[in-house]
């Protein structure tokens, strides 16, 4: 006997024969989807220019059911659960956006990418013509 079954949950699967006797009961069977595959991050600059501003970061993991935002550090603004950052008027230096994705059966995955905020000052010396 094969049973494909295309869709995860719980299932009573009951086998019967020609003449509808039940040959055979089974015990309840849970489907879960596979563990959640590598996550990765799209969109949103990973340089850009101190001050006030937003930008939208995206994430895809094949069988992720959850994704969870993290900005950090904290003073660099703030990161809601769809990926908006609001970036601090105040901050330069480094912040890492971080995302996890979450599965089935407590499985995730993370995957982080590295933001460079530049002070006025900087981001007209690195845009100079040599």
């Amino acid at each position: 006997i094969e049973v494909e079954w295309h869709t995860r949950g719980s299932a009573y699967i009951k086998v019967t024969d020609w003449f509808g006797g039940t040959a055979a009961l089974s015990n309840t069977i849970t489907i879960n989807n596979p563990p959640v595959g590598p996550v990765s991050i799209s969109g949103g600059p990973v340089l850009r220019t101190q001050g006030y501003g937003t930008s939208t970061y995206t994430a895809s993991a094949q069988y992720a059911v959850s994704y969870s935002w993290l900005i950090s550090p904290a003073e660099a603004g703030s990161i809601n659960s769809t990926g908006s950052v609001t970036w601090s008027s105040e901050f330069s230096g480094a912040a890492t956006v971080s995302v996890t994705a979450r599965g089935d059966g407590n499985t995730s995955s993370t995957n982080s990418v590295q933001v460079n905020v530049l002070t006025p000052e900087q981001a007209s010396i690195a845009i100079k013509p040599s």
